[in-house]
């Protein structure tokens, strides 16, 4: 390690506490020796360590024969060759030194793939010539049928991360009194997004359905519970454990789950059907609890264990969770094997049954597996190997601007794509449909306009 080098690492220590908004530029790193102190210090007005910094040293790009023939003789060769590698050092520093605390590379990017893979399956799942793996169903579960468990588990990292952080900041009626003052926000957003069940043209409609109060009964069955409102009901849910010990959340998560199940048996399961609920429907947040909860225990593992011994934990977990999900669903046919996740079912639906409009307990097991083993995924590709997608980039930082433009980009689009159009059409509306949400949301960034709440 040179003199510069040296320098450079002695005054890591000392920056702390930037604005978030300067965490996406880039600021460079003059080598010469009588710029180094002043780009320090740059650093250190506008950049924020992790708490945890790996700093990658990767070889310097090949470059043709003829040039290093050139260098070779060159009288300041050997100078220019160390200031290159300064150079590559310094800039690795500073790409993770403007990255703030609160964000994490790995799941940023899982984020990112997660609200594409949303904008894939949502647009996508209306047309026939669509293979079914790309759609929801209601009688097991498909690729599609993964995404929405995702975001509960990125959410319930990003709460537990955001409630721990608060309490050592703020102390923790602040702290729980914010995340309250988030999730009934988020909630609102979600009821004027969705609406309300039910439509009247007049004043006597309204009384013709027994009045008021039975209107605003029949009002929360189906079309509010969507995803907004479901995080919302969720995190205020989990909230009381989500800075608690692994052991209270685990079982927490169970008993919520058992809950569900119990509920399902005696009256839920007929009723949802019969109010054709969306997602679990109101009671729904007794299952969405466990990938929720999943997400607070991946936080757990990527902070407190290296990136590969982290990598290891959450994939050994997620195969034993989607097994212990798949397993569940067997009870349907006796505790005989039924066919996996992504395979239609031969036998009959029932409680058991993997479904996402059930919010069944079996489905949101294998879905929290599921959510660990892609999760485990990104941590390999992104904090050991270094990757990153410039898309799920764009996405990861602005999920919730990218959740409401993609609805309003598909009302656009899809006029133009009946639901019989041929697989080049579908495919050509497709990429118009995710470009223009993905260069609106890219806009929004740049602009530094985060939906956050």
């Amino acid at each position: 390690m040179n003199f510069h080098t040296r320098v450079v690492h002695q005054h890591i220590d000392g920056i702390r506490d930037a604005p978030e908004r300067f965490a996406h530029r880039f600021i460079r790193i003059d080598i010469e020796t009588q710029n180094l102190d002043r780009q320090i210090l740059a650093l250190r007005n506008f950049a924020q360590l992790r708490s945890s910094l790996r700093i990658p040293h990767r070889r310097p790009h090949a470059m043709p024969r003829s040039r290093q023939l050139q260098r070779r003789h060159h009288p300041d060769s050997l100078a220019a060759s160390r200031n290159q590698y300064v150079r590559h050092s310094c800039a690795s520093i500073a790409i993770q030194l403007l990255m703030p605390a609160s964000r994490i590379l790995s799941m940023d990017q899982f984020r990112g793939y997660t609200v594409a893979g949303m904008f894939l399956v949502n647009f996508l799942g209306g047309f026939a010539v669509v293979h079914p793996v790309l759609k929801h169903h209601n009688t097991y579960c498909s690729y599609a049928d993964t995404i929405m468990p995702q975001f509960f588990f990125a959410v319930g990292f990003a709460l537990r991360l955001v409630v721990l952080r608060n309490i050592e900041k703020e102390g923790a009626k602040a702290a729980y009194r914010k995340a309250v003052t988030r999730c009934l926000g988020l909630l609102m957003l979600g009821l004027i997004v969705y609406h309300l069940d039910g439509r009247f043209r007049s004043w006597a409609e309204i009384e013709k359905a027994c009045g008021l109060l039975a209107v605003l009964a029949n009002a929360f069955w189906r079309d509010p519970f969507q995803a907004l409102v479901h995080i919302a009901v969720t995190s205020l849910w989990i909230l009381p454990v989500i800075a608690a010990s692994v052991r209270t959340r685990i079982l927490f998560a169970l008993g919520s789950g058992l809950a569900h199940l119990s509920l399902s048996a005696w009256f839920w399961y007929d009723l949802l059907h019969a109010k054709r609920v969306i997602d679990g429907g109101p009671l729904g947040f007794l299952t969405w609890a466990v990938p929720t909860l999943a997400g607070s225990l991946a936080y757990d593992a990527v902070t407190r264990l290296e990136p590969r011994a982290a990598l290891q934990l959450l994939l050994r977990w997620g195969v034993v969770i989607m097994l212990a999900g798949y397993e569940l669903s067997c009870l349907n046919n006796g505790g005989s094997l039924v066919p996996p996740p992504f395979w239609p079912p031969v036998e009959k639906i029932d409680l058991w049954t993997m479904s996402q409009r059930a919010g069944s307990l079996s489905y949101q097991t294998f879905s929290a597996g599921f959510s660990l083993a892609a999760y485990a995924l990104f941590i390999w590709l992104c904090d050991l190997r270094q990757w990153t997608h410039p898309v799920f980039t764009v996405l990861g930082q602005n999920a919730l601007a990218g959740y409401l433009l993609h609805m309003w980009v598909a009302d656009f689009v899809q006029p133009f794509a009946p639901r019989d159009s041929p697989l080049w059409w579908v495919t050509a509306a497709f990429l118009i449909y995710f470009y223009m949400t993905y260069r609106l949301v890219r806009y929004l960034n740049e602009r530094n306009m985060f939906l956050r709440l």
